[in-house]
């Protein structure tokens, strides 16, 4: 179907529509559809094409609609490869009382969104809207249809978009993803204004009293971003934002930004959010997947830009990697309250690096905050290791009320490197707000830093209270509590500048590091006082052979002392008959009691044998080094 061609069985109850075939190829402004206008509901749309789909340019769409208190239809497209670009679409929607059809789309092998319409952008894609027309949104009350998707690949580029948006008073619809392969979000459109992504979110320009968001769920292997590519549930006025799901079984991509991205747009991502204006509550982000990676200034945000309740964080991973100007944040920038923030990871947690956005420089940080007048939430993350490196971030910080409360109970370490911080200050110099508080758990691990690399722990305030820090670890290396911060040094501190002091506690194991310790002597031991020289049998001749000293004995601290760990007796050496230098003694017998060998014996194969009492012998000393005679 090409330039303009059209299908439509519209009227007081829409007729039904259904297209097979092995290849749709719809272009230039072509469109099939069914529209209800009465109480009546409209008829299904149905899609079978066994090879592909194929939509592109302005305004080439397939869709249902309702205007009326009846129902639009549903649309159902099957196929094994689904392309929509330049600015074609495929959408359910209402502008009147009744529910827009739900949209489910089954591709085989892959579906590609791509690009926007030459004028206008607006996007290409799939989507289910609540007043998509944005006139009289008031009377408007139908809610949207719900989306199910589900493919090998999904791939949306340039500025596409999966969205379901409610600008009336119904309720937007849900949005479920499922890709058993990959989904992948790169780039914006051409002017970077308009990120590719899935979107739910009560709209940009809604009412006043506006529903609220559809959830999002996506289920896929690997989940990536990049370029500015977003998934985000948000409100822009009353109705509140979705709850976001999103379980990727092995890796989360989260990479970069759009070509004119800002520090407050552009960024590739994963966000819920009650944006600036709205009265609406943020969602609840929930992300579980093996490796999370967020790195050169992508972002993943709960914020609370307006003055609805917070919505709460939960990263559920093996790894967390903050890397180059990547951002975690539960913020809140208005009267609103920050949320929850909590990281369950298996392994590690890294957060390392600086980045740029635009031309501003980020640090890599893992943040509760509170830029406005409402309270920072808390921030708790289990993990086996922290590690902060190259001014990496973790903060609970708060302009003008109590700083964020950080809780980190960690299995084996927590490594702070290069200027790193632990940071819940609070206030500035103008305004008041006590220090939040800082709990480390590593009873059966270890905090080290260096102690000249000015990486801190700190928990402190302007004119408020200074927070209270309690740390728990076998050992603390390279950092240690003070009353101030010192650019030189790596410091934990709760200070505050005119009011009280937070505490500081600190629990060590109840050992002593120095008990036992033996000290060692500053010479380096002389081998040949420890040896006895054996003369050789011929006049003028140097000793001949070697005694080493083994075992569990060692070697005893000087040569007047014994040897200070377990010895035994063992047969040392054999001689010939006509050696006069060796005592022809009987062997004695061997007693009960552990001593120290007082001398030794001459066995009948010629083999010497130390013991416990030689009768009519003399002593042995304990380490003899004897000189050979001249002659």
């Amino acid at each position: 179907m090409s330039q303009g061609a059209i299908v439509d069985t519209s009227g007081s109850s829409g007729g039904a529509i259904k297209l097979q075939g092995r290849n749709l190829i719809l272009s230039g402004d072509s469109q099939v559809f069914s529209t209800t206008s009465e109480s009546e509901n409209g008829g299904n749309l149905v899609i079978n094409a066994t090879d592909s789909i194929n939509l592109s340019g302005n305004n080439t769409a397939i869709y249902t609609f309702t205007s009326g208190s009846g129902a639009a239809g549903n649309l159902t497209v099957v196929t094994k490869k689904l392309t929509v670009e330049g600015g074609a679409y495929i959408t359910t929607s209402t502008q009147g009382e009744g529910r827009a059809g739900d949209l489910q789309v089954n591709a085989l092998e892959s579906i590609e969104l791509t690009g926007t319409t030459s004028v206008g952008e607006l996007s290409s894609g799939l989507g289910s809207q609540v007043c998509p027309i944005l006139n009289n949104c008031e009377s408007v009350t139908g809610n949207g249809g719900n989306l199910t998707i589900e493919t090998r690949r999904l791939l949306i580029q340039d500025g596409a978009r999966i969205d379901a948006s409610t600008f009336g008073t119904g309720r937007g619809g849900n949005v479920l993803v499922r890709a058993s392969d990959s989904v992948e979000l790169i780039g914006a459109s051409q002017s970077g204004l308009v990120n590719s992504g899935i979107f739910t979110q009560v709209g940009n320009g809604a009412i006043a009293n506006a529903g609220d968001a559809g959830n999002l769920t996506i289920e896929t292997q690997r989940l990536i971003a990049m370029k500015g590519g977003a998934v985000s549930s948000a409100t822009f006025s009353y109705g509140n934002a979705g709850t976001l799901i999103i379980n990727a079984l092995n890796s989360i991509e989260l990479n970069g930004t759009s070509s004119s991205a800002t520090l407050t747009r552009g960024s590739s991502g994963i966000f819920v959010s009650a944006e600036p204006k709205a009265t609406g509550n943020v969602g609840n982000l929930n992300i579980r997947t093996k490796l999370l990676t967020v790195e050169n200034g992508a972002k993943i945000s709960a914020d609370n830009f307006g003055t609805g309740q917070p919505g709460s964080m939960t990263l559920n991973v093996d790894k967390l990697a903050i890397r180059n100007g990547g951002l975690v944040r539960a913020g809140s920038f208005d009267e609103g309250s920050g949320g929850t923030l909590t990281v369950n990871a298996a392994l590690d947690v890294e957060i390392n690096g600086t980045g740029t956005i635009g031309s501003d420089k980020v640090n890599s940080t893992l943040t509760i905050s509170s830029q406005g007048t409402g309270q920072a939430g808390d921030l708790k993350v289990t993990a086996r290791s922290v590690k902060l490196d190259n001014q990496g971030k973790l903060i609970g910080e708060s302009a003008s009320t109590d700083g964020g409360n950080i809780t980190l109970n960690l299995r084996e370490l927590l490594l702070l490197r290069r200027n790193s911080q632990i940071s819940t200050t609070a206030g500035t110099a103008q305004a008041g707000g006590n220090g939040g508080n800082i709990t480390i758990d590593a009873s059966n691990g270890f905090i080290v830093a260096d102690t000249r690399e000015n990486s801190d722990i700190t928990a402190n305030a302007f004119t408020g209270r200074g927070g209270n820090v309690n740390i728990r670890a076998q050992g603390i290396f390279g950092i240690e509590p003070r009353l101030r911060e010192s650019p030189q040094t790596s410091d934990i501190t709760a200070s505050s500048e005119t009011g009280i002091q937070g505490q500081i506690s600190i629990n060590d194991p109840d050992v002593e590091p120095a008990q036992g310790l033996i000290e060692l002597p500053e010479e380096v031991v002389d081998a040949t006082r420890r040896v006895a020289q054996i003369c050789p049998r011929e006049p003028g001749a140097k000793p001949l052979g070697e005694f080493t000293i083994t075992g569990r004995g060692s070697l005893p601290p000087s040569p007047l002392e014994p040897l200070p760990g377990a010895t035994n007796t063992t047969k040392l050496a054999t001689l010939d008959d006509n050696n006069t230098n060796v005592l022809n003694i009987a062997p004695n017998k061997v007693q009960n009691a552990i001593v120290e060998a007082q001398g030794w014996v001459k066995n009948n194969d010629g083999s010497l044998e130390l013991v416990a009492m030689a009768p009519n012998s003399t002593l042995m000393p304990r380490v003899v080094a004897s000189a050979c005679p001249d002659n």
